[in-house]
């Protein structure tokens, strides 16, 4: 009885189960988020294309500052995204999204990314 109390808090402890993912990719990065029931990114995953190197993102390691996604499958012309993800050593990378096209900016420099917002 006890696991199925602590099965039940951890549960309810939980903002919201992933219930779509999102991916942008570019020439140096590829974004995969999971996107929650309540219309918040629970994690990403941040791939660098040239170093290799990927980092995963979650809890106050992501801020969703504004996330659009209407439920018209077909234009993605109205979907928005504004993301800030931060490393444990103080780096962050801001995702701006408008439609397909996004940037994300890191240590000063925009890298051109493409969202497919494919449910």
């Amino acid at each position: 009885m006890r696991w199925f109390a602590a099965l039940l808090a951890l549960l309810t402890s939980t903002s919201a189960f992933a219930t779509h993912s999102l991916s942008c990719g570019g020439k140096t990065y590829y974004l995969d988020m999971s996107i929650g029931s309540d219309n918040i990114v629970n994690s990403a995953t941040l791939s660098d294309r040239v170093t290799k190197v990927v980092t995963v993102f979650r809890g106050n390691e992501v801020e969703t500052k504004k996330l659009q996604w209407p439920s018209n499958e077909g234009d993605s012309s109205a979907n928005r995204l504004e993301l800030v993800l931060r490393t444990k050593t103080g780096q962050s990378f801001v995702i701006s999204a408008k439609g397909k096209d996004a940037v994300l900016q890191h240590q000063g420099t925009n890298h051109v990314l493409d969202c497919n917002w494919q449910r």
